[in-house]
């Protein structure tokens, strides 16, 4: 347990001794209009009418912050998390004093993980002289997501002393001390902030996740459907459910609680991340990378993500090349704060990688090229089949298993019809061939063969089996051994 010493200790028994006083509340700005014209524009059709609205009353007066703050808004509701950021940050060049696009901006740098950046904007703020209780209880929270727990606690206090009793100052005292290892002080304040918000979603939560720490997963999970029961998008609540699942190795399921929790909210990247631990324990590889993938687009510096996917393409789904393009990525991004004996364990499954890439290396090298496998020419007919019955394949033919064999209607072409040499449109594209059987091995882990070697090849071969059956002939790859093959497919 992390003993902390802080001179703000006695925070949690001032707040104990005058809840019953109770507390104000704060409007998060998120989603509030300055002005009505946006308001009126929204209401009528599409946010495309407000935005329009919006465009004329900014081309009218380029320094109209408020036309700016509420298009920063419209982009936020339609998820253009990049433009509502620029509008939002021209209100702040504008007007360096507008509360509600400061507080804005700090939350969605919060929301990618840039706290950082968030704190600083908040302090810009207060550095104009302005004040208000959302954005100073803002700054306690992010002090405290920075690991910054005193100056988290004094940001409280001055919240409590500058504006009275505002319940999330308190709650974010009580998880100062829940993150700090002082759980049991925790639960205590928040079960008293419980007897006066008995319908608060976010207090069943941190409930829920005192709980939780505690080792009671029974009482944390009720906690948590609580808070769900009061606030159907509490994503975070949902999470936590899904991790509690996880922990029993219960994928299916805890997947279900992921999807609920980034449903509530796309852009939540701990939950996208939690969702691709769960697919990888269903093994359904394919979709856990698209969901860390999504992650990181989120929240670019997102290093559990980053580790997740180079592990994914190592352990689990055989894909030497981009498991040493992944690991090197973390090591490059990250590994000045890993300690030592990560950094090594790193760098020999790198060197573990290569070794193994080096030795397929050399026995594809003492392997003949794949050379494709001719079907039995076919007995010498009567009467040869008139080239006009043959078709082009079209691409999903060409690299797809071959479809069950039916018996070819009897071909009606003029004795004219031009020799198929001379028709270059019905010749197969031997590089999207070569390039699908690249990609087979690659997914078994084996090294690609020379493309340009192989499609000559292939085209010799196409034209010995042409030579003796009067066809053209195309290759399929097909998987089903260890090994990816080209089989050849007479075009009929």
């Amino acid at each position: 347990m992390i003993r902390f010493r802080s001179p703000y200790r006695f925070i949690p028994a001032f707040l104990a001794g005058l809840l019953a006083v109770g507390c104000a509340s704060t409007t998060p700005y998120t989603q509030k209009l300055e002005t009505s014209t946006a308001t009126d524009a929204g209401t009528s059709s599409t946010d495309t009418a407000a935005e329009r609205a919006l465009r004329e009353r900014i081309a009218r007066d380029p320094g109209d912050f408020n036309a700016w703050y509420d298009l920063g808004v419209l982009y936020e509701r339609r998820g253009a998390i990049d433009q509502a950021e620029q509008a939002w940050r021209k209100v702040q060049l504008l007007e360096p004093r507008h509360i509600p696009a400061a507080v804005n901006l700090a939350a969605l740098y919060k929301a990618r993980g840039q706290i950082r950046e968030a704190i600083v904007t908040l302090n810009d703020l207060f550095d104009t002289g302005m004040d208000d209780p959302q954005a100073r209880t803002d700054l306690a929270i992010l002090y405290r997501l920075s690991g910054n727990a005193d100056r988290s606690l004094y940001e409280s206090s001055e919240v409590l002393k500058r504006f009275g009793l505002v319940y999330g100052a308190m709650l974010n005292a009580g998880l100062v001390y829940l993150d700090t290892g002082r759980t049991e002080m925790a639960l205590t304040l928040f079960l008293e902030l419980k007897n006066q918000y008995p319908d608060d979603a976010g207090l069943h939560f941190s409930i829920g996740k005192a709980y939780q720490a505690l080792g009671n997963p029974i009482a944390a999970e009720k906690e948590y459907q609580q808070a769900i029961s009061l606030d159907t998008n509490a994503y975070e609540a949902y999470n936590n459910i899904g991790v509690l699942r996880l922990l029993k190795k219960e994928y299916a399921a805890a997947l279900t609680q992921f999807e609920r929790a980034v449903s509530a909210n796309v852009n939540f990247a701990t939950g996208w991340l939690n969702r691709g631990i769960a697919l990888r324990g269903l093994e359904r590889y394919r979709e856990a990378e698209q969901s860390w993938k999504r992650a990181l687009s989120i929240r670019p510096d997102f290093p559990e993500a980053e580790y997740n996917l180079a592990l994914l393409y190592d352990d689990y789904w055989n894909r030497p090349d981009n498991a040493i393009t992944a690991w090197r990525a973390y090591l490059k991004r990250y590994g000045k704060t890993l300690p030592e004996d990560e950094v090594k364990r790193i760098e020999d499954r790198i060197a573990a990688l290569l070794e193994r890439k080096e030795k397929l290396r050399a026995e594809a090298e003492q392997e003949p090229e794949p050379e494709p496998e001719p079907e039995p020419a076919p007995e010498p007919a009567t009467t040869p089949a008139a080239p006009a019955a043959m078709t082009t394949p079209d691409a999903a033919t060409a690299t797809t298993p071959p479809a069950p064999v039916s018996t070819p209607a009897e071909a009606s072409a003029p004795e004219e019809q031009p020799e198929p040499a001379a028709t270059t449109s019905s010749e197969p594209d031997y590089a999207e061939i070569a390039e699908a059987f690249n990609q087979a091995r690659q997914d078994a882990g084996l090294p690609p063969v020379e493309p340009t070697r192989l499609i000559e090849q292939l085209a010799n071969k196409a034209a010995e089996l042409q030579q003796k059956s009067g066809k053209a002939w195309t290759f399929e790859v097909q998987t089903d051994g260890d090994k990816p093959k080209l089989v050849p497919k007479a075009l009929e």
